[in-house]
C-alpha cells in the first residue's frame, strides 16, 4: 500500500488521509485536514506546533500514489485535534489506540464573509454536511435534502467561489472550499421559484442552473 507523509527536516510521518488547497490570497499551500496512524501520535503534535506557531518553514507532504510533492505553509491559527479510536487494532496499556486528526478551524463554520470548507469525514456526504452547515450558521432556510442542489448551484460559479480539494491517502476523505461571497438565500429562492428544491426536502438538479446573481459584493 502506498501512503501518504507529512513532515520537516526533523520529523516525517505517514498520514491515512488528507485535504490541501492552494489560497488564493497567500499563494500557499494549506492543509485543510489530516489523519494520523495510532503510532504517531507524538509526531502529529509536533507537526501540529509547527502549522499554529510563527513558523516561516513549510512542511513537506508526499503522496506516493499520485506522485506529487507539496511545501504547506503554517497556518498560524489553532487547528481542531480530534482522537478517533482505531478499533481494528488491540488495545495497549494506555488504552484503545487512536487516529489523530488535524481540522481546519474554518470547516463547517460559516463567520462573516470569511470562506468556509466541508469535509465529509466518512459519515455524511459533503452535500449533506453543506445544508446542515447553511442551517445552522446562516439565517438561510435550509433542508438536508436540498444540499445537493447548493453544492451545484456553488460549482456552477467556478473555482473563484467554490473549489474542490485534493485529497489522498487510503482513507481518502472529499470536502470542498466555499467563498463567503456565495449568496445561499438566492440560490435557495431561485430553486423554490423554479420548483427545483420542493418543501417536502427533495431536490432536482437541472441540466443548467442560472448563477449570475448567486454573488454578493
Amino acid at each position: 500500500m502506498q501512503f501518504a507523509s507529512i513532515g520537516n527536516e526533523s520529523v516525517t510521518a505517514y498520514l491515512m488521509s488528507y485535504a490541501i488547497i492552494h489560497n488564493r490570497l497567500s499563494r500557499t499551500v494549506e492543509l485543510v485536514w489530516a489523519e494520523f496512524p495510532p503510532m504517531y501520535t507524538k509526531t502529529a503534535a509536533a507537526i501540529w506546533a509547527q502549522l499554529v506557531n510563527n513558523s516561516t518553514k513549510s512542511l513537506n507532504l508526499s503522496d506516493q500514489e499520485q506522485a506529487t510533492g507539496y511545501h504547506v505553509a503554517p497556518l498560524r491559527r489553532a487547528y481542531q485535534r480530534f482522537a478517533l479510536d482505531c478499533p481494528n487494532l488491540a488495545k495497549t496499556k494506555e488504552g484503545q489506540p487512536k487516529f489523530i486528526r488535524l481540522v481546519h478551524p474554518d470547516v463547517g463554520k460559516i463567520e462573516g464573509k470569511n470562506g468556509f470548507y466541508i469535509l465529509d469525514q466518512f459519515e455524511h456526504s459533503p452535500a449533506q454536511l453543506l445544508a446542515a452547515t447553511l442551517e445552522n450558521h446562516t439565517s438561510c432556510p435550509m433542508m438536508i435534502g436540498w444540499g445537493e442542489y447548493m453544492l451545484a448551484a456553488a460549482q456552477k460559479l467556478g473555482a473563484e467561489y467554490c473549489e474542490k480539494l485534493k485529497t489522498g491517502g487510503p482513507r481518502r476523505v472529499e470536502g470542498y472550499w466555499f467563498s463567503g461571497k456565495i449568496d445561499w438565500q438566492a440560490i435557495v429562492a431561485e430553486g423554490v421559484q423554479k420548483g427545483y428544491l420542493t418543501l417536502e426536502g427533495n431536490c432536482f438538479i437541472p441540466a443548467e442552473i442560472p448563477v449570475p446573481q448567486f454573488v454578493t459584493a
